[in-house]
């Protein structure tokens, strides 16, 4: 509500102050489509959102950027838009990761809270591996999780380098590891009996999580430092500047990723226990019925 106001109140002094510019943009090609594409989707979201859930709505917001950015493994094997400077294997881990949270949230929110779980042992357990696992991934968020290098050469000429590590807050590695530990949680802490297919997708979308962490934990997500010169920085990636980024050692991100794992295969051996125990008892009743 407050980013349509805002955006109205826009319009409407550009018109005023220039009302022939304004007039030419919004009636051209490319702003028409935007406008269509978008109230389009807004449309879609809030359908979602009435009939399904936010969850689904927020999961459909998430999914388009996603799937549209896999384009770009397209536009590199067929080079019909010329050389791309992206990295595809990242796009694709990426968009691994955006399915495997969608899959997880929708797991939590549209599961069945039939009743409590019979073996509370077994639940404390899973929820106590849960809670480290994001302890675990708080803590790596604070720490050392990547090593960065700078070279460059100044407007001045003179020679610019530094050392430099980024806290686990600035890397995907150290957000995949605490958001994969925080959804483990929400499993183990909403108290329902879990079944055997629900378990086994939980299991599956954590593990994705897990291989996409292995290749995404040094990627930043940011390359622009403060203290460091602005024209060392706008040349990077030329002959005239470099960042460079190096692995370091990440055992607290291990330590949540392993946690979360074992949290995900406790749930998934208490719901196969709990279908193997509802199995026997339909075939005692059966078989006491004949």
């Amino acid at each position: 509500g407050s980013a349509a106001i805002g955006s109205a109140l826009v319009v409407i002094v550009l018109t005023l102050t220039a009302p022939s510019a304004v007039g030419a943009a919004i009636t051209s090609t490319p702003v028409v489509a935007y406008a269509i594409a978008c109230g389009v989707a807004m449309a879609t979201a809030l359908v979602l959102a009435l009939r399904g859930g936010a969850h689904l709505a927020a999961s459909a917001l998430f999914a388009v950027p996603s799937a549209l950015t896999l384009l770009t493994r397209v536009e590199a094997s067929t080079g019909v838009f010329g050389p791309r400077p992206i990295l595809t294997e990242p796009v694709l881990w990426s968009s691994a990761v955006v399915a495997a949270g969608i899959v997880l949230v929708v797991r939590v929110v549209e599961g069945s809270p039939v009743r409590a779980i019979p073996r509370e042992g077994a639940r404390r357990l899973g929820l106590a591996i849960a809670t480290l696992a994001v302890a675990a991934g708080g803590i790596a968020l604070v720490v050392p999780a990547v090593a960065v290098e700078v070279r460059g050469v100044r407007t001045d000429t003179a020679a610019f380098a530094a050392r430099f590590t980024m806290e686990g807050f600035e890397t995907m590695g150290g957000w995949l590891a605490l958001s994969l530990a925080l959804v483990l949680l929400a499993e183990w802490a909403w108290n329902y009996r879990p079944k055997t297919t629900h378990a086994a997708m939980t299991v599956a979308a954590a593990t994705t999580v897990a291989l996409a962490w292995s290749v995404l934990r040094y990627v930043p997500l940011h390359t622009w430092v403060p203290w460091i010169p602005a024209d060392v920085q706008q040349d990077y990636g030329t002959e005239y500047a470099s960042i460079v980024f190096s692995s370091t050692q990440v055992l607290w991100q291990v330590a949540a990723i392993a946690a979360a794992l074992a949290s995900a295969a406790v749930l998934l051996l208490l719901a196969a226990a709990s279908f193997g125990k509802e199995r026997s008892g339909d075939v005692g009743s059966e078989g006491g019925t004949g």
